[in-house]
């Protein structure tokens, strides 16, 4: 929170934008079920090294709790900046992952808000974030993503 705080500062001094996009992995408890929690963990591992691989430099991602992240893409100039980087991690999940032998397929779904257009408040913009990435789970597109409103 301190550096969404940090980024809202910053941002307003430069006159641009930043994205929080909220990722949550859909079906990930049977990924405890079936491999245990040890394979389950590393697979959180692996998830995290793909979302840092899929960022820009300056930008952050962060495991939120349980099997939800969150990415701060600071310097936004436009919507497409946004869409070059979620494009980029929503196909980082198609292609699987292989842990200790298994093929564990697992998708996400993911919801982002933009400063200042959603909120000018870091608490306001990871709700609307979560929102976002809710109208997703629960709808018939899961494995998607979207922009708040």
């Amino acid at each position: 929170m301190e550096l969404f705080e940090k980024e809202i500062s910053q941002s307003k001094r430069r006159k641009d934008s930043f994205a929080i996009v909220y990722v949550d992995l859909d079906g990930f408890k049977k990924v405890n079920d079936i491999f245990g929690h040890d394979v389950g963990d590393l697979f959180l591992q692996h998830v995290s090294s793909r979302l840092s691989d899929s960022i820009r430099e300056g930008d952050f991602a962060a495991r939120f709790g349980g099997d939800e992240f969150v990415i701060l893409l600071t310097n936004i100039k436009s919507r497409e900046d946004i869409e070059k980087v979620v494009e980029r991690i929503y196909f980082k999940f198609k292609e699987g992952y292989e842990l200790d032998g298994n093929i564990i397929e697992i998708k996400a779904s993911i919801g982002i808000s933009i400063y200042p257009d959603d909120g000018n408040d870091s608490e306001i913009l990871l709700k609307k974030a979560d929102e976002a990435m809710y109208m997703v789970k629960n709808t018939l597109e899961r494995n998607n993503w979207r922009f708040y409103k």
